[in-house]
């Protein structure tokens, strides 16, 4: 029997979104966060792996979301970024923002992490952080 091909890549993952909903004259500002965990199995016939949406909803006012983009290399590193909203109300169909990481890449065996954070008019915010291994598809 054969082991696993070391060409395909197993990343393990938890990512949090945090969103904070600003409330004008307000002695605070209402504060949720959301944690997930997922692997995602990327390799030379599927590169790339779009993992998400992550949703928070704080105060049933603001809505964050943040997704996790993989793309496998031939080196066997894997290159992970960060996308996220921050919608104006608790639906997704509500307006919003978004943004983005840049591609940060992993070693294979090695873990990373790394956040992004975006914030609306100096009030409402949403961060998303990722923390991510890149080890060797057991599937």
């Amino acid at each position: 029997m054969e082991g696993p091909d070391p060409d395909y890549r197993e990343v393990a993952f938890e990512v949090s979104v945090w969103v904070q909903d600003w409330e004008f004259v307000a002695p605070g500002h209402p504060v949720n966060s959301e944690r997930y965990s997922a692997v995602a199995h990327v390799g030379p016939s599927d590169g790339f792996v779009e993992m998400g949406p992550y949703d928070c909803v704080c105060d049933n006012d603001v809505l964050g979301r943040g997704w996790v983009d993989i793309e496998w290399r031939p080196d066997r590193t894997v290159q992970i970024r960060l996308r996220m909203r921050l919608h104006e109300g608790p639906h997704p169909e509500d307006d919003f923002r978004s943004a983005e990481s840049g591609w940060k890449t992993i070693d294979p065996g090695k873990t990373k992490s790394f956040s992004k954070w975006l914030r609306v008019n100096h009030q409402d915010k949403v961060e998303v952080w990722v923390k991510a291994t890149n080890n060797v598809d057991q599937s």
